[in-house]
């Protein structure tokens, strides 16, 4: 079906205009609509993306204590595989450990008190405080006269004033004879 218009060209195109301008209240609110929607989908990824990231940064935080956890178990493993290699190799060199740690204490004067002990590679190291020279002199005497004692060393002794206990590190080099 044609179309014919019999209105004068002026009103022609005024009708043309109103119809064109009919439209444009649409296309913007399309245009506005889709803005806001590109905007609140951005808003909406970004949140998703920062809640992603905070569980992601709670992960690492709880594998780096894992893995904190782990290199400390290893580090006591490896300490404990070092005691165990200097017990069996004090062991097998014939020094009858018990007896040394049964006899310190037993020959030990009232008056010494023993702060750390260490036996490595055949010296026995005693740290410890007396309450005067003279206990301390009866202590190295009487380690002197074990049978597993070849020879000693007062390596260290510190007294800070002159009523205070003496401070001492005792070294014994230990004797493979008479064991």
């Amino acid at each position: 079906m044609t179309e014919i218009n019999l209105l004068r060209g002026e009103l022609q195109n005024l009708k043309k205009r109103e119809t064109t301008l009919n439209l444009f209240p649409w296309v913007l609110g399309v245009v506005l609509t889709l803005l806001m929607l590109t905007f609140l989908g951005q808003l909406g990824l970004r949140m998703f993306i920062n809640y992603k990231l905070a569980r992601i940064e709670k992960d690492i935080a709880r594998y780096q204590e894992a893995a904190d956890i782990y290199n400390q178990l290893v580090q006591l493993e490896n300490q404990n595989q070092k005691k165990e290699e200097r017990l069996s190799k004090a062991s097998s060199s014939g020094l009858p450990l018990n007896e040394v740690l049964t006899l310190t204490p037993a020959y030990t004067p009232p008056g010494v008190t023993h702060q750390a002990w260490q036996i490595q590679e055949g010296v026995f190291t005693i740290e410890g405080k007396a309450s005067n020279y003279e206990t301390l002199a009866q202590f190295i005497q009487n380690m002197e006269s074990l049978s597993f004692t070849q020879s000693s060393w007062l390596q260290r002794t510190r007294q800070q004033t002159p009523q205070a206990e003496i401070e001492f590190t005792l070294q014994l080099t230990l004797a493979r004879e008479g064991w």
